[in-house]
């Protein structure tokens, strides 16, 4: 989860996404697109998320939802956190850091 603070301090910015090209999004999600897209916070996209994730959107806190990673292409926009969706994967790294900042992981690239 993010400060809420963090988008007021420039962090969570949008990045394009290549098509088929993992990109680290806020250092917390690998995110992989189908075809050219953004990845931006969840914040002020909520309504267009499809029906299925915004019912899974319930079970998130209320305070982790405006920084979950969407991927916004002209025809959609998803929460692959929320739902499995073909326009997009994600990985969470958090796990991954966390054990190599244990010393059970020597290199990232290693992932």
């Amino acid at each position: 989860m993010r400060d809420a603070g963090e988008t007021a301090r420039g962090g969570l910015k949008p990045i394009q996404l290549a098509a088929d090209q993992p990109t680290v999004w806020d250092g917390r999600f690998e995110i992989t697109a189908a075809s050219s897209a953004t990845v931006a916070p969840l914040k002020g996209h909520a309504a267009r998320l499809p029906p299925k994730e915004r019912e899974a959107l319930k079970a998130v806190p209320a305070s982790a939802r405006p920084a979950l990673p969407v991927v916004i292409t002209a025809d959609a926009v998803t929460c692959p956190l929320l739902a499995p969706a073909p326009t997009a994967k994600v990985r969470a790294l958090a796990h991954d850091r966390f054990r190599a900042a244990m010393g059970f992981i020597e290199c990232e690239g290693d992932l």
